[in-house]
């Protein structure tokens, strides 16, 4: 698992397709699931960025995260997988008006 950075200027920042972005985030995500809980040993409780399909890095702050991923090119950036280790809440987060207490 690799936890290098990839710089501006070594990814493709225009021409790419809507094919080739769904494949990378799909990559991204595919290489969390194959190695979530060896992500989340070596990072708990931070956000975690996935890019590259193998690249990992990990923040305990999250404008820390942000930092980071504003150094990267435009694709690299978006097609990116973001997820946290975080506590999760005890019960299912419901965001509606409707909700009752």
């Amino acid at each position: 698992m690799t936890t290098e950075s990839r710089p501006i200027g070594t990814r493709p920042t225009s021409g790419w397709t809507p094919t080739q972005s769904r494949q990378e985030r799909q990559a991204n995500k595919d290489h969390f699931r194959a190695n979530k809980d060896a992500i989340s040993d070596q990072f708990p409780r931070h956000w975690i960025a996935i890019y590259g399909g193998d690249r990992v890095v990990g923040f305990e702050d999250g404008k820390d995260l942000i930092a980071h991923m504003n150094e990267l090119d435009d694709f690299t950036r978006g097609c990116s997988y973001w997820v946290n280790t975080l506590t999760l809440p005890q019960r299912p987060l419901i965001t509606s008006v409707f909700r009752r207490g």
